[in-house]
């Protein structure tokens, strides 16, 4: 990629502090997390370690605390946007590709 272009990894920082703030649009974010979900799955890396990789990039804690554990005790809290990255990089990894290249679950 052309020095030009940003990188996946800038894509999503910046596609997440967009969301964050509002201004930008959760699919595009949810487009780069899977762009670079599936990028380090090609180069052989571990779900464990994609985790990390996105929750880094977004300025996420490593290890979840007690404020993401209030939505369980209100079944009608929305997910945040960070539940949101993290279970599009759950899923995005462990998807299967079809024969056509279309992603299936």
């Amino acid at each position: 990629m052309s020095p030009e272009y940003p990188t996946m990894e800038r894509k999503v920082r910046t596609a997440y502090e967009r969301a964050v703030r509002g201004d930008g649009g959760k699919d595009y974010l949810l487009d780069a997390v899977r762009d670079l979900v599936r990028d380090l799955k090609k180069t052989g890396e571990p779900p464990e370690r994609v985790l990390i990789t996105i929750k880094s990039l977004c300025g996420m804690p490593l290890a979840p605390f007690a404020g993401h554990y209030a939505r369980f005790a209100n079944p009608d809290a929305t997910r945040s946007i960070s539940e949101t990255v993290i279970g599009a990089a759950i899923e995005e990894y462990f998807s299967r590709p079809t024969l056509d290249g279309a992603v299936r679950i």
